[in-house]
């Protein structure tokens, strides 16, 4: 449609407007329906104005619509049609008209097809661009890195306050992330990567506080649009340092006199803890530390004095800050006198000593009545009032020594009197059994031949109160022969010689009584069978049989024998307590299949009784004993000791 421009409607409405209002003023109430009637007609007339040429067709269009309009609200008997009358149209008038009919020139048919066309037309823009959008906002999406798993993870608590931030993504984002801590008082070191996981160490946290990680990370798109991935969450911080627990725990008794006090953390504290022992007699080492664990190595205690630990943790804050306190007994010192103990290490006395040597006592009933420090027990006297040390030395019960032996090639042994002892000692070429109280001189008791440098005599017995010392000759494959002298003549009382390989020999603790362990092998030299054989000393007859056994010890009286396996690998493994005269096994401690191999046994006499101490190794192969069981003659057993323990009467194998 044309439309016309404002000049050329306001020239028009000249034309056409006077005439047209007379009209309308004629068939009109009053001006102001005049107005009306005026403006209606024109408006019906805007969309032909300008497709309409002739002022007179124009004229005439806008005379009937004007008459139409006029009639609608003209009352009954009033003439449309009244004598011309002078009218004038106000400017105001005339500026409301042409305004009008530039308005509705837009809103014609035909304008609004084309404002619905485009309309349309914005629509399909708009959905085209949204499709657009939607393809950019769909590869920034899948650009955007995936986070498969959080170190620490989401609310996670006890979090330590150094240690490594850990995030692992689906695939390896481009750029390198950014990781903060807000609040920020931490240290973040430089991020690194291991595989698709990114690591940032950390240090520097504060004690319980709850902190808020903000990941960062850069990315593109396929089609090279921009995004920002961020992601948060929160954790944790571990509190404030708790005590757990300490050592010696509070109310124990028999604490070692020199030992270490513990004391353990859930973590470890930022300041170093104070720990203090009253009374204030012993010497304590600076602090160390294993992981969460306080240690403090400590010695002088006196014996049987219960003493009070205290630790204390000062973080500044009051609440959070420690003060414990408990209190424990120490063990007893040196044994009372009088009373027969057994002797037994905490650490081999073989071995360096890589701490301080301990010794403990315990009576006959497994009670524990005595402790030394700084010596080591490899031999002790039957009532444990003195023992050898590994170098040789003699000591007492109170950890003293009493005098250094020389012997030749095998240990003194100390008497059954426990007061005295026999040696074999080598003058100038010459061997002599010799004999003497355990502090003072020996004297000679009888010449025991040339020194050999592949044999020689071993003392197996040594009895003041039987009047005599036996002694076995030992060579290359075994026992050759065996003596029995009294001590105070020098006489041999009874002498055997032996051919057989392998052959040992072990006597009763007065000499009245030998085991002789007789092994048979084949053609290859492989173990066939075994045997004991007890042989009395008196007579040298034999008195008993003992298949597939080898004889440890005899007990105080000679009845009883402590027994076990011949071969390693070949019969039972088992322990036992036997009474060699009927035959009768009193006690069994079994010790597993032969195929597992050797087991280690040792065994002594309770001094003027009837029980018998047995170390024994509950794993076979294991070179050490771990169980001490005290048993009695008609077999009942106390388990006195139930860990890795080195006892002071190394007899047996």
């Amino acid at each position: 449609m044309k439309t016309l421009e404002r000049n050329r409607i306001d020239q028009l409405v000249r034309e056409l407007e006077t005439d047209a209002y007379r009209l309308a003023h004629a068939a009109a109430p009053d001006p102001a329906a005049a107005e009306r009637i005026i403006l209606e007609a024109f408006r019906s007339l805007a969309p032909s104005l300008g497709a309409t040429p002739q002022i007179v067709e124009l004229k005439e269009r806008l005379h009937a619509r004007v008459r139409e309009r006029a009639s609608r609200g003209r009352q009954a008997a009033v003439p449309i049609d009244r004598p011309e009358q002078r009218v004038i149209v106000s400017e105001n008038l005339h500026l409301r008209i042409v305004d009008l009919l530039e308005e509705e020139q837009a809103v014609e048919p035909v304008g609004r097809r084309r404002v619905l066309l485009l309309s349309l037309g914005g629509l399909v823009l708009l959905g085209a661009l949204a499709a657009f959008l939607s393809i950019r906002a769909n590869a920034l999406a899948v650009a955007q890195p995936k986070v498969t798993d959080l170190s620490p993870p989401a609310g996670a608590k006890e979090v330590p306050l150094r240690g490594d931030f850990k995030v692992t993504f689906g695939g390896h984002p481009v750029g390198t992330p950014t990781l903060r801590l807000e609040p920020s008082d931490g240290a973040l070191e430089p991020a690194r990567w291991d595989g698709s996981t990114f690591i940032v160490s950390y240090s520097g946290l504060r004690f319980a506080t709850r902190y808020q990680l903000v990941l960062g990370a850069d990315y593109r798109s396929r089609l090279k649009d921009l995004g920002h991935y961020e992601k948060r969450w929160t954790m944790t911080t571990e509190g404030y340092p708790r005590l757990v627990s300490v050592f010696p725990q509070d109310g124990q008794s028999i604490v070692p006199r020199v030992g270490q006090l513990s004391v353990d953390f859930t973590h470890r504290p930022p300041v170093e803890p104070h720990l203090s022992l009253e009374p204030a007699d012993g010497v304590m080492l600076p602090i160390q530390w294993s992981g969460t664990t306080l240690f403090v190595q400590y010695s002088g205690l006196k014996p049987l004095t219960r003493y009070q630990a205290t630790v204390s943790v000062d973080y500044g804050v009051k609440a959070a800050n420690i003060r414990a306190q408990w209190a424990f007994s120490t063990e007893p010192g040196a044994p009372p006198a009088g009373v027969a103990v057994i002797w037994y290490g905490t650490s081999s006395p073989w071995m360096p000593a890589s701490g301080t040597q301990r010794l403990v006592a315990i009576d006959w009933s497994g009670k524990l009545v005595g402790t030394i420090y700084q010596a080591s027990a490899t031999q002790q006297a039957p009532d444990g009032s003195v023992f050898f040390t590994s170098d040789r030395g003699l000591v007492d019960r109170n950890g003293v020594q009493v005098s250094t032996v020389s012997g030749f090639r095998s240990n003194p042994m100390i008497a059954d009197d426990s007061k005295s002892l026999c040696d074999v000692v080598d003058s100038g070429g010459h061997l002599w059994l010799m004999t003497g109280p355990t502090g003072g001189q020996l004297h000679r008791v009888a010449p025991m031949g040339v020194a050999g440098e592949r044999s020689g005599p071993v003392i197996i017995a040594c009895s003041v109160g039987n009047d005599r010392a036996v002694l076995a000759d030992i060579g290359m494959g075994g026992t050759t022969a065996v003596r029995v002298i009294a001590l105070t003549t020098g006489r041999t009382l009874y002498q055997r010689a032996y051919a057989g390989v392998g052959l040992g020999v072990t006597s009763s603790r007065d000499g009245r009584y030998l085991a002789e362990q007789i092994p048979t092998y084949d053609a290859q030299g492989q173990p066939l069978s075994s045997m004991s054989s007890i042989r009395g000393t008196s007579d040298g007859r034999i008195v008993a049989h003992l298949d597939g056994r080898r004889v440890l010890r005899f007990s105080w009286d000679g009845m009883r024998v402590v027994t076990g396996p011949f071969f390693a690998g070949v019969g039972p493994n088992d322990a036992e307590l036997l009474d060699w005269q009927t035959g009768k096994i009193l006690w069994r401690q079994p010790g597993g299949s032969p195929e597992d191999g050797a087991r280690t046994m040792y065994a002594m006499p309770q001094p003027n009784g009837s029980s018998m101490a047995i170390a024994v190794s509950s794993q076979p192969s294991s070179g050490d004993v771990d169980q001490l069981w005290l048993v009695a003659a008609d077999g009942r057993a106390t388990q006195a000791v139930n860990e890795v323990f080195y006892p002071a009467f190394y007899a047996g194998f």
